[in-house]
């Protein structure tokens, strides 16, 4: 309903939106779907480390691995490396 509701149509990709037809074109709103229709060149970046990650699956409680206990900086570092 978002993409009526923020009257989204006029600020999304123009090549995506004829791909998609009509009933389809809401899609146009999530990357999956634009993407292929962006033209201009882009590099895509994800973090390794999410701090989410950190906390609620290794149960490190230290910001950006400043400070932690050694046995908590091992376990981020092998995290990364799995």
């Amino acid at each position: 309903w978002g993409y009526s509701a923020w009257n989204s149509s006029s600020s999304i990709n123009e090549a995506c939106r004829e791909s998609h037809g009509i009933e389809d074109e809401w899609k146009c709103m999530f990357a999956e779907h634009v993407s292929m229709h962006v033209e201009t060149p882009v590099f895509f970046l994800n973090s390794k480390y999410d701090p989410w990650q950190m906390r609620a699956i290794l149960g490190i409680r230290c910001e950006y691995n400043v400070g932690c206990p050694a046995h908590q900086e091992r376990a981020y570092v092998q995290y990364g490396q799995s």
